[in-house]
């Protein structure tokens, strides 16, 4: 491994750790419980973002360019 690399992930487990400790002896500031809100919020939309990008793909193309209304068009005789 890298130095550089192995600085920064003994660099990364610190925090991680010093953060840890902080929850656990209850020294949670108002600034934290916001910055884990807007983490979660974040991490929700990102989760979410590929399901909406492959339902647009899907739904673009038989929606929103016409081809539907060929589609009703056929089963209206139906």
């Amino acid at each position: 491994m890298a130095k550089s690399t192995s600085k920064l992930l003994r660099n990364s487990f610190t925090l991680i750790q010093l953060e840890m400790l902080k929850a656990l002896n209850g020294d949670i500031s108002d600034a934290d419980i916001e910055a884990v809100k807007t983490y979660a919020l974040v991490a929700i939309k990102w989760g979410l973002r590929p399901s909406a990008k492959i339902s647009d793909y899907y739904t673009d193309d038989y929606f929103h360019d016409g081809k539907s209304r060929i589609f009703m068009t056929i089963f209206q005789y139906y």
